[in-house]
């Protein structure tokens, strides 16, 4: 599984390098950047909530994930069709989701397995409020699922459980939000198929499938329900990708585990097909600020400033060389991040001013610079309407 999700995403990266040929020359749109004050990117389209709280989304919209009542891409920011002012928005495969003020959560986009959480299976081009009357505080989209974490510090669950990504014990899908079993939360991570938390004592907990590592805690066994990352170390964040996951401890200190076949654990080893079933520790003594995991790799914002990405390089890391950072290395063209978001073939960022930038793969028009050519280092989001 984990060698044919290897070779699909060197496909989506080779399938845009004529794209990339063309126009690989970092340029932007000509209107400015929108004021975002947060960003969230899924598997082929991004979306965000500017400073007055609309959300906007670009890229593939098959199933409805722009959530602009439409099925057509855009490879510019469309609003979504609502008028609610979100706090927050997440981004997964084919679905989005997003906190409204007031603490309520809408999704939309593809429903398989009951991922937009209204009690159906049924797709929908507009948001629907997930059920439930939960107030919440954050939310996170994986592949097809959704988890978030509500105020009093419960987590929930909903969509997809085929291999425990909800954390919700034996049944296999939960079209409702669902309670995580026996851990109080102030984050959840969600990934392809598990999902990764930072408990309010500190410790990361992960739950789901367990191959590759994914959990962390020294076996390879799926689990139904949350087990502890191994070692006593605290976090305070917590980023899962595709088959691995990061910590951040209070210290600034990265961990990484699970899958390392393209260097997105960076602790420099360079051994084909690895897997760590425990954390380790990311080299180049970078204090850290914050860290997003994508699918085959990993960036992060040092503390002193300055973004660096490792793991699949090209698109994704930022520049132009096919190949693997197996340590961390400067983002070419860093406009000066404040935070990231990753997906599994392109990667956003937020400066301190609200500007939104993207590089990758684009072929769904999922960067928002109005084009579908492949950008090796980051280029700025259009203007919103």
């Amino acid at each position: 599984m984990i060698a044919r999700a290897r070779r699909d995403l060197l496909m989506l990266a080779a399938a845009v390098v004529p794209a990339a040929i063309l126009g690989c020359d970092g340029a932007t749109g000509t209107d400015g950047p929108p004021a975002f004050r947060q960003l969230a990117v899924g598997y082929s389209h991004t979306c965000g909530v500017t400073t007055e709280g609309l959300a906007y989304c670009w890229g593939a919209n098959d199933a409805g994930q722009l959530g602009n009542g439409t099925t057509a891409a855009s490879a510019t920011p469309v609003r979504v069709a609502s008028g609610l002012a979100f706090r927050t928005i997440t981004a997964g495969h084919s679905h989005t989701c997003g906190i409204a003020e007031g603490g309520a959560a809408w999704c939309w986009g593809n429903n398989q397995y009951g991922r937009l959480g209204d009690g159906s299976a049924v797709a929908s081009v507009i948001p629907v409020r997930v059920s439930g009357n939960l107030t919440l505080a954050s939310i996170s989209a994986g592949n097809s699922h959704t988890c978030a974490v509500a105020t009093g510090w419960a987590a929930y669950c909903w969509g997809r459980n085929l291999n425990g990504e909800l954390g919700i014990g034996p049944q296999d899908s939960a079209v409702t939000p669902a309670p995580v079993v026996g851990v109080t939360f102030d984050s959840v991570s969600a990934a392809a198929v598990h999902t990764c938390a930072l408990a309010r004592s500190g410790g990361a907990f992960c739950w789901g499938l367990g191959g590759a590592g994914r959990l962390g805690n020294g076996a390879s066994v799926s689990s139904r329900t949350p087990v502890r990352v191994s070692g006593s170390r605290l976090y305070r964040s917590v980023s899962a990708g595709y088959a691995h996951a990061c910590g951040l401890t209070p210290a600034g200190e990265a961990w990484c585990w699970g899958y390392d076949d393209m260097g997105q654990l960076g602790d420099g080893v360079i051994e084909d097909e690895r897997v760590s079933q425990v954390p380790i520790r990311v080299v180049g003594g970078i204090t850290w600020q914050s860290l997003v995991s994508g699918y085959a790799h990993t960036c992060g914002i040092a503390a002193a400033g300055g973004t660096y990405c490792w793991g699949l390089r090209g698109a994704q890391v930022g520049d132009s060389a096919f190949a693997t950072a197996w340590t961390p290395t400067a983002l070419s063209g860093d406009p000066g991040f404040q935070s990231l978001t990753a997906g599994p073939a392109h990667t956003c960022g937020l400066t301190s001013v609200g500007a939104a930038y993207c590089w990758g793969a684009n072929t769904s028009g999922q960067l928002g610079d109005g084009t579908t050519r492949t950008r090796f280092v980051p280029v700025a989001v259009v203007a919103v309407p």
